[in-house]
């Protein structure tokens, strides 16, 4: 309901990356942290950390890149977002009435991440036609933009509890 707003606002943040005071502040960022800022322009990287476990994030995080990516002409880099997903096992340790419906919240998001992967890479005449979701969405929030290539982030990292090395005790 607020992708508009969402777009507004990421094209103002877009925005104050270029500025030149920004920079001299990622460059004084880069120096405290051991690094050497490069005179090169790097491009930015666009991180979207979401639970796929169910709630807002999880129901939203498709849109979000979606919008990431139509928010600024000509500009490579929004199309490259990654995205941290937090699965459902990170939540072992709440209550199970807590948890209730995590999986299939799980199940569902997933599905509609390889689905915008799939869809697009397949050239599904429903997602790449004119009445397509994507575009539905973007007509729908104001957002507007191209018709995409695919939805969703470029690049998806699922996190869960355990790597077998290392065990996470909470979802803190």
């Amino acid at each position: 309901a607020s992708l508009a707003q969402v777009a507004t606002k990421l094209r103002e943040a877009i925005r104050e990356l270029d500025d030149r005071e920004t920079g001299q502040q990622l460059d004084e960022v880069t120096r405290k942290l051991g690094g050497d800022p490069s005179p090169k322009e790097r491009d930015p990287m666009v991180i979207v950390v979401s639970s796929i476990a169910g709630g807002a994030g999880s129901g939203g995080f498709m849109d979000i890149c979606d919008v990431i990516r139509s928010a600024e002409v000509g500009r490579a880099w929004l199309d490259r977002s990654l995205a941290v997903l937090y699965t459902p096992d990170v939540f072992a340790s709440l209550p199970a009435p807590h948890r209730a419906g995590v999986q299939g919240n799980a199940l569902a998001a997933v599905s509609e991440l390889m689905a915008g992967y799939w869809g697009a890479a397949t050239n599904d005449p429903v997602f790449n036609s004119p009445q397509g979701t994507p575009e539905l969405v973007a007509v729908a929030s104001g957002i507007g933009g191209a018709m995409p290539s695919r939805s969703g982030p470029r690049y998806p990292f699922l996190v869960g509890r355990s790597n077998g090395e290392v065990t996470f005790s909470t979802q803190n």
